[in-house]
């Protein structure tokens, strides 16, 4: 079971997402939530439950969208658009993208048959398909197509995964083959110019489960993990760290999430992760040891804080957080209930929540 709520975890965190519309509630809200408002002036952000993806500000929701699975969380780079890849759970309908003015809540919507998007300039976004095939969306031209973005794979790889990344360079996962299944690859950081420059080679690779990215003064630097087999259960490898400089990955100490020493048949696996408003990097973990029902759980999902190399327990009540640029806190506690931090008081803002991200500042 819980190898497997982390593979579902690890497609929302591989893949980005999230729209707005308006539309019915979801009755997932709290007790006398707000009606849906016009938009303020205000830092939006954007979540997801398990059937709706709602945009919202301070207590106020302002858009809302039906979503049969959202599996990831994103903005564009100008902060304007928020968008989502929705995969839905049966084979009765196909993947898609769902995007939105977040002014507006006008929508677009366009089938994709993809599994990852990230953005690209301003606002563009990037997705690849089942067949490896890269594709480019202006989402501010309502009428525009997918057109295919130029760039080139190495030989005898195929693309799989794309990312947000940061400054000019989107992180991808390539693969011997575009088929999910057991196989080896390499991550690579791909360029505006469409240049791939290869940051660590992967001997075994099923998918990424988690990649983060930041600009720093010294170069970008990532927090990765990759399932590299899955089987009756997932089954990821180190937590790794790279070093703006040298660009080498460095395994992060996850000592206190496998609760024992290395090779003692404890899986670990990260699902989130983000850099707070202190500049501390810190991850949604949990580890379990496996079993052919799926997985018996060691230490369930919480927020672990990196301090040095090593993670360290930080709130063992949350399975997330975000901070905004007013000072408020996003807290998703470990029930799955969303709630806004301001000084010393918290408002519950709506249950059984699996996604939340905040909007960007214009030109990140």
């Amino acid at each position: 079971m819980f190898a497997r709520v982390v593979r579902t975890t690890q497609v929302v965190a591989a893949v980005v997402l999230v729209a707005s519309c308006t539309g019915s509630a979801s009755g997932k809200e709290r007790a006398g939530a707000p009606p849906l408002t016009s938009a303020p002036a205000a830092q939006h952000y954007a979540f997801a439950d398990d059937s709706h993806l709602m945009i919202a500000t301070g207590d106020r929701i302002v858009h809302r969208i039906p979503a049969a699975n959202v599996a990831g969380i994103d903005w564009t780079h100008d902060g304007r658009y928020v968008f989502a890849l929705d995969r839905p759970l049966t084979g009765d309908g196909a993947d898609q993208i769902i995007a939105a003015d977040v002014a507006t809540g006008e929508t677009v919507t366009r089938r994709c048959d993809c599994i990852s998007a990230a953005a690209v300039g301003p606002s563009d976004i990037l997705f690849i398909d089942r067949q490896g095939r890269a594709n480019r969306l202006d989402l501010s031209d309502r009428s525009s197509k997918a057109e295919p973005a130029s760039f080139t794979m190495p030989a005898g790889l195929v693309a799989r995964q794309v990312f947000d990344g940061a400054g000019d360079v989107l992180p991808l996962l390539a693969t011997a083959s575009a088929d999910f299944d057991n196989t080896s690859g390499a991550l690579y950081e791909y360029t505006a110019a469409g240049t791939a420059r290869l940051l660590r080679d992967l001997p075994q690779v099923y998918d990424l489960s988690m990649i983060v990215a930041r600009e720093t003064s010294s170069g970008v630097q990532y927090l990765y993990s990759a399932i590299e087999v899955q089987g009756d259960c997932a089954h990821p490898g180190p937590v790794f760290l790279t070093d703006p400089v040298t660009r080498e990955s460095v395994p992060t100490d996850v000592t206190v999430i496998r609760e024992g020493p290395a090779g003692n048949g404890t899986d670990v696996g990260l699902s989130d992760a983000w850099w707070g408003a202190d500049g501390s990097l810190y991850g949604r973990l949990q580890s379990w040891i496996c079993s052919p029902e799926g997985g018996t759980p060691v230490t369930p999902a919480q927020v672990f804080k990196l301090a040095g190399n090593r993670w360290v327990t930080h709130d063992p009540q949350a399975l997330t957080f975000r901070d905004l640029r007013s000072g408020e806190r996003l807290v998703v506690s470990t029930d799955s209930t969303l709630y806004l931090e301001t000084g010393g008081t918290r408002a519950r803002i709506a249950e059984d929540v699996t996604l939340v991200e905040p909007q960007p500042p214009a030109g990140r």
